[in-house]
């Protein structure tokens, strides 16, 4: 064993040696016995070669025999004189190796000796019959010469071949005895390696346990204290014995770790202070960031409240009657408030982009109805430009989305705005088609495409960075902060798309943009046009210069199952209405484009009526802009309906229907058909408007009531809240609330409002009106129990918009008589709903019998399984199908339901359930009963007429 007061070095170092030692010493053994195995070796090796050269003494001796005799046929002297000299030479030559090889053996001289003589007399006698040959052969006695072949040469070989028998014995003998005594040394050698190998083994383990035991068990100590004080463990030591470095090791080790216990103490102590320092820093921190945010939230609003006044007082003045200068003059401010406005809203989206405080909404919206009017939006700046303004929607579009339709609206108009303003002539196409639809969500592929200069494909990704453009002089040409590409860019992003542009120059531009939009889980009822006459087969000459228009016309036609024949110019419509009139099919309807070369839309109406055959077409005519005095030549040429483009295909339909609808009345008592006579002749509702400003106050009443709405306003929520107490105040259809208001501001008073509806079961539509554009303002808005959210400056489109989409899909309508406690329905709402369609109320009818057993039966699993947001769902999806049929008790219970699981409070969802169930048995009874006495009766609206008489 090695001394436990060695050091490890010491340790190793001698266990090194001791195995080296018998290493060497199994070497040198088996050095010696392959030295004596190659001693034997050599010896047999010389035994062989002296058999070997004996032998070959016997075989030429042999040869000269045989080859003599051959010759002694011949008789020819010469021949037998010269080879049978040559042969004994060869011979004699091989016995002088033979003789030279046994002499230089030291081995065994004496038999060596012995053999070296018999060698010597074989070739004397050799030589000596030879010369006796030679000698026979030249006298020819070839008769002696036979005989001495027979006689002596023949004894000579078989001397030499007793000599060669007797050495092949002796090798025999001796390789016998030297294979005897390799074997006896390679048996000694296996012995010494096996023995001695042992040896190393048991040394080898014996060092190898002395130093397992040195050096593995303290480091196995280590290892556990390592651990335990990795686990926090501080006060963990280890114990190692000796003098030698483990324990050296062992005493760094406890020193360290009371060091390591010390130090994390004082950083225990040190954080404790720096995370009360920085819980301190966080709580000034955020009411720093609450105060700022607060402060951009007033600044917001502060600007923004006046910038509503000035751009809609504005518009309000130029509808009146004004001097050229005076027309011009507020124009140019209402422009720079725009611009104004523009700049501030784009500052303010890339600060909060930037910042990271921005998310998009998720709500519902018609989508369709949303890209008509953000197109129309700017096909007044298209046409002062001379552009084409193009709306080309697919048909396969949903018809509602579940998304954020105003950031949906700032992508399309910075686009727009960007094609009119670098655009010259030619057209601007605003296209949109599904890429993908699944259950509850489809991709959406947007695309602006201009005739515009073009952008070089070195700036094409450059555009989209902040505060830059393609050429940075058009700075000074167009104007514009750089930020609006860059915004869309990222808002792009945040609705999961991407964005690009395809563009060469010289060639125009295409930007495009996807984005997904959900899809609600109760499709909307679409609110259809009354069926006073059929369209489908109608045939339409469609009359535009436009290939684009003509095609985006057609589709619209084609999908409605009409027949249309376009064409591109006004002479040639004329040569297509007056072929139909000979082929006995007439056209029924011309929808022209207003401006076309050669001969304008309202040259070809001319035409057309100055031709008895061809009057009693009708005449829809389209154009991109209305000018002054255009009503009024429509009237005179007997034009049925004046459109502005773009317009939608809803739009289109609606006219279409009205104007082949009025068939029953004289061409000049009908009507001149415009989109504001269409919107016109949607009912006017009364409105509650809560607005402290009074210049917004009075904007938002001349709108409404521009529109024909009618307006009760009050200057905050107290006034607000009394009106509704009013009795009176049920005849409200909705409220407009602003949200920051002196007494009591638009949270306040929509709390209030909601609290007293959960006792009457009504739900009253309510629109915020806030001129806050931070984060979570709408949020805030929709979570008080507001409807809806129109941001100042009010636009006018949207806050329409809004107000149609929610009165139309609120489960009441104030505007009918008040439901009487018998009834479980509002005939007369449901018969104005549908349009007096008894096949629509039919299929309603049916529909909601087949479906409202399952829905009751997915509310009660949801309200068992406390799964709330299943429950909001099913409920959503019901109060919408008991509202279209005006069922206000039933929808009231929906709803409260709904806004109960939204807020996941389940408590008392089986007694709204079971109320709920009472409601719908109700309906089903009145709705089986209702649908009975129409079709004995006749038509719903007959019958509506009848009961409120």
């Amino acid at each position: 064993m090695i001394p436990a007061h060695l050091n490890i070095r010491v340790r190793l170092i001698l266990s090194f040696v001791a195995v080296s030692l018998l290493i060497l010493v199994v070497g040198a053994v088996a050095l010696w016995q392959f030295h004596s195995i190659r001693t034997h070796s050599e010896r047999l090796y010389q035994l062989d070669l002296q058999s070997l050269s004996i032998l070959r003494v016997h075989l030429g001796i042999l040869a000269f025999r045989d080859h003599l005799q051959t010759l002694l046929a011949t008789r020819s002297a010469d021949q037998m004189i010269s080879e049978a000299g040559l042969m004994r030479d060869a011979v004699l030559a091989d016995a002088q190796k033979a003789r030279q090889g046994l002499l230089d053996n030291p081995s065994n001289k004496q038999r060596n000796a012995l053999i070296t003589d018999s060698l010597t007399a074989i070739t004397d006698g050799l030589k000596a019959h030879t010369h006796a040959i030679i000698e026979l052969a030249e006298v020819g006695d070839w008769e002696a010469l036979q005989l001495r072949l027979d006689t002596q040469v023949k004894q000579i070989g078989q001397t030499t071949g007793a000599l060669t028998e007797s050495i092949d014995r002796d090798v025999a003998a001796e390789r016998a005895r030297m294979l005897e005594e390799i074997g006896h040394v390679v048996r000694n050698g296996v012995l010494t390696v096996v023995l001695t190998g042992l040896a190393i083994v048991g040394l080898a383990t014996l060092l190898g346990y002395s130093l397992t035991r040195r050096i593995a068990s303290p480091l196995g100590h280590l290892v556990v204290a390592s651990r335990a004080i990795a686990s926090g463990d501080f006060d963990h030591r280890v114990e190692i014995a000796g003098q030698d470095e483990l324990a050296d090791l062992g005493r760094v080790f406890n020193d360290t770790a009371s060091k390591l216990r010390d130090l994390y103490n004082d950083l225990e102590r040190r954080v404790a202070e720096r995370t009360a320092q920085l819980e301190a820093a966080k709580a000034m921190a955020e009411t720093a960031n609450h105060t700022k945010s607060q402060f951009l939230a007033n600044m917001s609003h502060e600007i923004r409240t006046p910038m509503n006044g000035i751009i809609g007082m504005a518009e309000l003045a130029l509808d009146t009657e004004l001097t050229a200068e005076q027309r011009e003059y507020v124009g140019m401010v209402k422009t720079s408030a725009e611009a104004l406005l523009t700049v501030i809203n784009d500052i303010l989206d890339f600060s909060k982009i930037e910042a990271g405080r921005f998310e998009l909404e998720n709500i519902e919206f018609d989508l369709v109805r949303h890209l008509s009017d953000t197109v129309k939006a700017h096909s007044f700046r298209a046409h002062q430009k001379g552009l084409e303004l193009v709306l080309d929607i697919a048909p396969n579009l949903p018809e509602a989305v579940t998304g954020d339709p105003t950031r949906l609206r700032q992508i399309l108009i910075n686009l727009l705005g960007n094609a009119v303003k670098f655009t010259d002539h030619g057209e601007i196409v605003v296209a949109v088609k599904s890429l993908s639809r699944q259950a509850q969500e489809t991709e959406l592929h947007f695309s602006v495409a201009d005739t515009g200069p073009g952008i070089p494909l070195e700036k094409q990704q450059l555009i989209f960075e902040a505060f830059a453009q393609a050429d940075a002089s058009t700075t000074r040409k167009y104007g514009g902060t750089g930020l609006g590409l860059a915004i869309s860019s990222k808002l792009v992003t945040s609705m999961g798309g991407r964005v690009w542009v395809e563009s060469k120059p010289g060639q125009g531009s295409t930007f495009n943009f996807t984005a997904r939009f959900g899809l609600p889980v109760t499709p909307p009822v679409k609110r259809l046009p009354a069926k006073d006459t059929s369209l489908r087969k109608l045939r339409v000459l469609v009359v535009d210069n436009n290939a684009t228009n003509r095609r985006i016309v057609e589709e619209a036609l084609t999908q409605n199952a009409m027949n249309p024949v376009l064409v591109d110019r006004g002479a040639a419509a004329l040569e297509a209405l007056e072929e139909a009139e000979r082929a006995g099919e007439p056209f029924q309807l011309v929808l022209t484009d207003a401006q076309m070369a050669e001969m304008d839309g309202f040259a070809l109406a001319a035409q057309i009526r100055k031709n008895p055959s061809l009057a009693g077409a009708k005449i829809i005519m389209l154009t991109a802009s209305g000018q002054r005095g255009d009503s009024a030549r429509c009237r005179e040429l007997g034009v049925a309906a004046y459109l502005t483009k773009p317009f939608g295909r809803d739009d289109l339909l609606e006219a279409l229907v009205k104007v082949m609808g009025d068939e029953g009345q004289p061409a000049a008592q009908r009507p001149l058909v415009t989109r504001h006579s269409l919107q016109e002749a949607r009912p006017a509702l009364r409105i509650l408007l809560a607005e402290d400003n009074c210049v917004n106050r009075q904007l938002a009443t001349r709108l409404l009531e521009k529109r024909g709405h009618t307006v009760v306003a009050v200057e905050n929520g107290k006034g607000a809240v009394a009106l509704l107490d009013d009795p009176a105040g049920d005849t409200f259809d909705v409220v407009l609330m602003d949200v920051q208001m002196p007494e009591m501001d638009g949270y306040q008073a929509t709390a209030m409002i909601r609290e007293k509806e959960k006792i009457s079961g009504r739900h009253l539509p309510i629109i915020a009106m806030t001129a806050h554009a931070m984060k979570g303002d709408r949020e805030r808005c929709l979570e008080a129990g507001m409807d809806g959210y129109v941001p100042k400056p009010i636009n006018p489109r949207e806050l329409f918009s809004t107000i149609d989409t929610l009165v139309d899909s609120a489960p009441s309508s104030p505007r009918h008589e008040p439901q009487r406690p018998d009834q479980a329905f509002d005939e007369a709402a449901l018969s104005s709903r549908i349009g007096g369609d008894p096949e629509l109320v039919s299929e309603l009818i049916e529909l909601f019998l087949s479906e409202y057993p399952s829905l009751l039966e997915q509310m009660r699993k949801a309200a068992q399984e406390q799964n709330a947001p299943a429950l909001e769902a099913v409920s959503h999806k019901l109060k919408g199908m008991v509202g279209n049929f005006a069922a206000e008790r039933a929808a009231a219970v929906a709803c409260k339901l709904e806004r109960k699981a939204r807020a996941g409070e389940l408590a008392g969802a089986g007694e709204l359930i079971t109320a709920l169930e009472s409601e719908i048995i109700h309906l089903r009874a009145s709705l089986t009963a209702y649908a009975g006495d129409a079709s004995r009766d006749g038509s719903p609206a007959e019958k509506a007429k009848h009961s409120r008489a």
